[in-house]
């Protein structure tokens, strides 16, 4: 991994804490536990060094997308599939 792909996903791992820490502070009753869900899930997949691959294709998940919504799982691609029935 390049120093830049090192920084971002150190900025994105900041991200999430920042989002879980809020989430934690500013429950939604209805959400927080499943937003807290995701959180711990992207962490989790940053710490097995994961984090940023599609879940479904393997492919990486654009780092565009990832600065949006640190919490997706899978690639435009197969999002886009899925919702196409």
């Amino acid at each position: 991994m390049t120093a830049r792909g090192s920084l971002a996903l150190d900025e994105l791992r900041r991200q999430l804490e920042e989002i879980w820490r809020h989430l934690l502070q500013n429950p939604i009753p209805a959400r927080v536990g499943c937003d807290l869900d995701e959180v711990d899930a992207a962490l989790a997949r940053l710490a097995a060094a994961t984090f940023g691959m599609c879940e479904r294709c393997g492919r990486p998940i654009l780092l565009a997308r990832l600065r949006v919504i640190p919490t997706l799982r899978v690639c435009l691609a197969c999002e886009a599939e899925a919702t196409h029935c």
